[in-house]
């Protein structure tokens, strides 16, 4: 029993033994020497480097420091440098598994003098490969070179290249988990502070990069440089890395900062081979600074789906940087959630490139998802040149700027940041295109103004006003309707349409009262909206609108349509306007400067695909002071709307203190109004045009000023008439619908509904001058089959009524025959 006892106690103690030299032997691999200015190599060392002539006071910092990264490449290890400046004439060799710990206030300083003949300087301060595979030619391949190794800087730790033409602080080649952390890279001349190629997993964190001195070519202008190894283009001088084709992947550029630079991170060659583009993969540029770039802060080139992200691209004076972001030859880039503040361009794309080496390589395009331009988006951006963003020629988007909002206009503005200056008819649409991006810009703000200096605009397609919108023109603005294309091209139609543009190419979208509000069109001196006598054109379209005013405004040549399309709107004005010429189209004189119409789809009166033709009504509606010459009719609806067999009344319709004088047609026409009040006005010359209408009898055709049909609670006083031909006024009691729409739909008779105050306005309170006596009376129809001549008749005098025949043999004339085509 003791014996066994014995045995179990020798197997244990055996057991703790071996354990403790396993042990022993793992931490061995965590070596670790710590150097200061004056350490030296050993004995056997000195005397071998002195026996060569190359130990020297201006190599033995060199060789101390490479004597022991060799000590750690068989078992790697930690190698610190205390607070001091390293002076560095030839490349120190990291191995695998190594640690180089800068301390505060270390320097590692490259310089070219060693002091001896036997002892030339290189061009590179690290280079992360052995000394042993230094030695080798093309034997380091796929990521085979160093492994698990860093430079980590603590506290304030400086590589400094001197100023030495063309030096690289650290070269990385085949190499796997490297990192370089918290350094601080200085004096950079024609060369780079960090290359790294065809590596894996490669980390440069929280470093800090001076801004140094670039050469000519891209690739003597990079902080920060990335390749792949390749026969034609490798640009690297040392024989120990194979050109295998191998590329970056995983490279972590994260929380650093670079001032100054040319090119800050970039690639100056891509690699094809065998008509294969070899991408550089998983490049993550995060959370970086770079301030007072002069060219390029990051350079993709031939990278896939790198991701920039969170960096902030900023420059303190007033210089700006080229680009910030220029993609050639990148694969689904994600560049998102940074700040670009102070550049030309903010992000491009183009073909891949090589100058010099590989030149003559197939050159491949940026592929750019939907993806990646929604990532794009969410950048934020200021202080830029070009908004927009390109790949080659085709613009990809255009970042919103929520900032402008205030904006003068005048013949020489180009359109908001450059918006659609690269569309094929810009020449041919100039102004509607430079008014159309800076009310989407408005649009995007919530409102704001815009002023438009003295000039001649012509318009090809409809202006989009959206909400809360001033515009101001000045003394001397010309707008006029340009090209053939207005009939029954609602896109082409006007010169304004009152709809934010974002709905303009919708379909049902606008409703009620909900389309643009608080809009203003103000004229100050001269100013003209010309339609040209294009036919159909229009000047102002306002469809479910609120709260609008268009004033100062003189309309011109009108050709058998609308100057105003007021449709299914509430607390427009419209005051202070000339609308001045009106040519019929097929007869049709009866269409009104101011047409007021409900958006309806049977009586397709508002051909706008944007409107949900909800009959909607109008309501307070101010026509006042404003001159009317030589037109059809100044304003008034030829259609009406029901809801069933309700009828939808247009309410507050207020015509007052007008000059209407020379007409085609009838100075006002009041169909299906409610509550409406025509004071004020002074009406000459009705029917000093010919339309050229004529009866069926071959008789003309005789017009009225006032037509009233379906009116409830009218106040109709104070009006002047003044050299008329026929009667002034005349009332229908009953109008039946008269659009094939409504007909179709059941649409009821719209029924007058006056009272006798009311009645009495009408002959009592108007001034009549130049109206022959037997046409000093209103006349009151029953229905739609009536005829003037038969129809009762009121005296203005004194409100008595005369014999239905009068004394009156004129023809009766009807002016109720109506557009069936709608507006």
């Amino acid at each position: 029993m003791n014996k066994k006892r014995k045995w179990i106690r020798w197997i244990s103690l055996f057991v703790f033994i071996m354990a403790a030299a396993v042990g022993t032997k793992t931490m061995c691999y965590a070596k670790t020497y710590t150097i200061k200015t004056s350490s030296k190599p050993n004995k056997k060392t000195i005397k071998k480097l002195k026996k060569s002539k190359k130990y020297t006071a201006k190599t033995r910092q060199y060789y101390t420091i490479q004597y022991y990264l060799d000590k750690l490449s068989k078992k790697g290890g930690t190698l610190k440098l205390k607070k001091g400046t390293y002076k560095i004439p030839r490349t120190l060799y990291v191995p695998s598994k190594v640690k180089i710990q800068l301390n505060s206030g270390a320097k590692v300083v490259k310089t070219t003098a060693t002091g001896t003949k036997k002892v030339k300087s290189t061009k590179y301060l690290f280079q992360f490969v052995s000394t042993a595979n230094s030695k080798k030619n093309r034997k380091v391949a796929k990521y085979n070179g160093t492994k698990n190794s860093s430079i980590i800087g603590v506290g304030t730790a400086t590589i400094d290249l001197g100023k030495v033409s063309g030096a690289t602080g650290v070269y990385v080649a085949h190499g796997k988990k490297i990192t370089i952390r918290n350094v601080r890279f200085k004096n950079r001349n024609a060369g780079s502070y960090i290359w790294a190629e065809g590596s894996n997993n490669v980390t440069v964190d929280k470093c800090v990069f001076a801004k140094g001195v670039s050469g000519a070519s891209y690739s003597k202008k990079m902080a920060v440089r990335l390749e792949n190894i390749n026969k034609t283009t490798e640009a690297f001088g040392g024989k120990w890395s194979k050109l295998d084709n191998t590329v970056n992947t995983t490279v972590n550029i994260t929380n650093n900062q670079f001032s100054g630079s040319d090119i800050a991170i970039g690639s100056f060659a891509n690699t094809v081979s065998g008509g294969r583009l070899y991408y550089q993969n998983g490049i993550s540029i995060r959370n970086n600074r770079f301030i007072n770039t002069t060219q390029f802060a990051v350079y993709a080139h031939g990278w896939s789906r790198p991701a920039i992200t969170g960096n902030s691209m900023t420059q303190t004076g007033a210089g700006k940087a080229d680009t910030y972001v220029y993609g050639l030859g990148v694969q689904e880039p994600v560049i998102a959630s940074n700040t670009l503040s102070g550049c030309q361009y903010t992000v491009r794309f183009d073909k891949s490139i090589n100058y010099g080496k590989g030149a003559a390589f197939t050159r491949f395009s940026s592929i750019i998802s939907d993806a990646n331009v929604a990532s794009l988006k969410t950048n934020t951006v200021a202080n830029i040149s070009y908004y927009y963003i390109l790949n080659e020629s085709t613009r990809l988007m255009y970042f919103e700027d929520k900032t402008q909002k205030n904006f003068t206009i005048n013949t020489a503005t180009a359109p908001f940041h450059d918006k659609y200056t690269d569309y094929e008819d810009f020449s041919k649409k100039r102004y509607y295109y430079v008014f159309r991006s800076y009310m989407e810009q408005l649009e995007l703000t919530g409102g704001g103004t815009i002023t438009v200096e003295r000039g001649t605009y012509p318009i090809t397609n409809n202006i989009c006003i959206p909400s809360n919108v001033t515009i101001n023109m000045r003394d001397g603005v010309t707008f006029e309707k340009s090209g053939s294309t207005a009939y029954d091209v609602s896109y082409a139609k006007a010169l304004f349409v009152l709809v934010p543009p974002s709905k303009d190419g919708t379909v049902k979208t606008v409703s009620g009262y909900n389309g643009s509000q608080n809009v203003k069109i103000l004229g100050s001196g001269t100013v003209i909206m010309d339609c040209k006598d294009i036919l159909r054109a229009m000047c102002v379209i306002i469809g479910h609108n609120q709260n609008v005013e268009v004033s100062g405004i003189t309309f011109k040549n009108l050709y058998g349509f609308h100057y105003i399309e007021l449709n299914s709107s509430r607390n427009v004005t419209v005051k202070n306007c000339t609308f001045e010429g009106f040519k019929p189209y097929l007869q049709k004189s009866y269409k009104e400067c101011i047409n007021i119409d409900g958006t309806d789809e049977n009586t397709a009166g508002f051909n706008y695909d944007w409107s949900t033709h909800d009959k909607t009504v109008c309501k307070d509606v101010y026509i006042t002071n404003n001159t009317f010459k030589n037109i059809g009719t100044a304003g008034g609806s030829h259609t009406y709307i029901a809801d069933g067999n309700t009828q939808l009344y247009h309410d507050n319709i207020q015509i007052k203190n007008n000059k209407i004088e020379g007409t085609f047609n009838a100075a006002i026409r009041a169909l299906n109004w409610k509550n409406c009040v025509i004071e004020n006005n002074t009406i000459k010359g009705i029917q000093t045009l010919d339309d050229e209408a004529e009866q069926d009898d071959g008789t003309k055709t005789k017009y009225v000023a006032l037509l009233l049909r379906g009116v409830v609670n009218p106040v109709v006083k104070s009006n002047t008439f003044d050299t008329l031909k026929y009667y002034p006024i005349r009332v229908s009691l009953a109008t039946q619908p008269n659009v094939e729409g409504a007909v179709t739909a059941g649409y009821p008779a719209t029924v007058c509904a006056i009272t006798d105050v009311q009645w009495k306005n009408l002959w009592k309170n108007n001034v009549y001058k130049n109206v022959p006596k037997k046409y000093q009376k209103i006349v009151i129809r029953q229905d739609d089959d009536d005829t003037d001549s038969i129809s009762q008749k009121m005296l203005l005098k004194d409100g008595s009524t005369e014999d239905p025949t009068g004394g009156d043999t004129e023809p009766g004339g009807s002016d109720d025959k109506e557009d069936t085509e709608g507006e």
